[in-house]
Parts: C-alpha cells; structure tokens; sequence
C-alpha cells in the first residue's frame, strides 16, 4: 500500500493483511485469488531521503544505492553501483595511464573526477522513482487518464505531465534528458566505438 495513512501516522497497525485485501477488493479474479498467497505476516515502510552532493571522503568511496537509495519504481540500486565502479576504474584507469612509472596514480583525483560526474545522473535515478511511485498508485479519475495515455503508449514524461503529477518529485527540469541515451550522465562521452573516456 502506498502511502498509507496509518504509517504516515506512525501508528502500529499500518499495512495490515485486512487493509491488504481491502487496496485489492476492486482488482480483478486473478489478483484477487493471488493477494492470500503473499507473505502476510511481513510488512515494511519503504524510506527516501533527498540526495547528498558528497559521498568520498579522503579514500573511502560509496557505490551504487549506498548514498544514493533510491525508491524501488525503477530498480536502479544495483545498476547505479555498477555504473559507479566502472566510471571510477575508468578515471582510475586514465590517470594511471599518465603516470611515470614506478610511481602511484592519484587516488585522490581519480575520486574526485568520479564523485564529479556522478551527481546529476545519481540524483536523478533517486528522485525519478518518486514520482513513478505516485503514477503507479494513483486512484479514481486519474487512474484512468493514466490507463488510457499507456495504453495509446505516450512517452513517459509525457504521461507525467499529463497526469499532473509534481514536477518537483520527478525532478523535471532536469528530467527531459534520457538517461540512458546521454553518456555524459555516466562520466563519459559517445564515441565512434561507443562509449568511452
């Protein structure tokens, strides 16, 4: 259940396989006979926090959802760390390049440069899922416009836009660039071999 009043409330008897059943009495057969075969004796809240510009200090580096976790709309926890390890072996690896040799590659700049590239793209796989989270738990009309904009297959910002769903959730202005598509978001650039430093 999303949002559940009780929860928000902080009250103990949030999420409970009576209110379970009563977010899916108006479902299909399907979901219906399928809702008593889930776990219902566990339940728990789902917790965001907003994005941090840091996440290396001195040595130490953070991956993936470490700092950054976000909601689960778009399952991006474990991608985000493999995005991270490999945008830092690659400053890692291009520093060390032009390093004399018998000497350490800096550590330290090859964090910095990682931790550089990463802000905007890892601040927006975070805050993205917010804004999903609402599109998939919508209710009455707004259920219905959303139904009928997928089923016609409206890209995605425009569905949010349509549905009026808080721009300042999707983090909009800087959501109208496709992650995937830009490889600047991941520290790199495209090249005529794809992508690469």
């Amino acid at each position: 259940m999303f949002e559940s009043p009780k929860a928000l409330a902080d009250q103990e008897d949030w999420g409970t396989p009576d209110k379970l059943d009563a977010a899916f009495a108006d479902t299909c057969d399907t979901v219906r006979k399928g809702i008593p075969l889930m776990w219902r004796d566990r339940w728990w809240r789902m917790f965001d926090r907003d994005p941090v510009e840091t996440w290396v200090h001195g040595r130490i580096a953070l991956l993936g959802d470490t700092p950054h976790p976000p909601l689960q709309y778009m399952a991006q926890g474990a991608i985000m760390a493999i995005e991270d390890g490999w945008v830092l072996a690659q400053h890692y690896a291009r520093l060390a390049a032009a390093t004399p040799s018998g000497t350490e590659p800096n550590w330290d700049g090859a964090l910095a440069a990682y931790e550089a590239v990463r802000v905007e793209h890892r601040h927006r796989v975070q805050t993205t899922p917010r804004a999903w989270g609402e599109l998939w738990h919508l209710d009455g009309e707004s259920r219905l416009r959303r139904n009928a904009i997928m089923r016609a297959g409206h890209p995605r910002l425009l569905l949010l836009h349509r549905l009026g769903v808080r721009s300042d959730r999707a983090d909009a202005g800087r959501g109208a660039r496709d992650v995937h598509a830009d490889p600047a978001l991941l520290g790199g650039r495209r090249g005529a071999g794809g992508l690469t430093r």
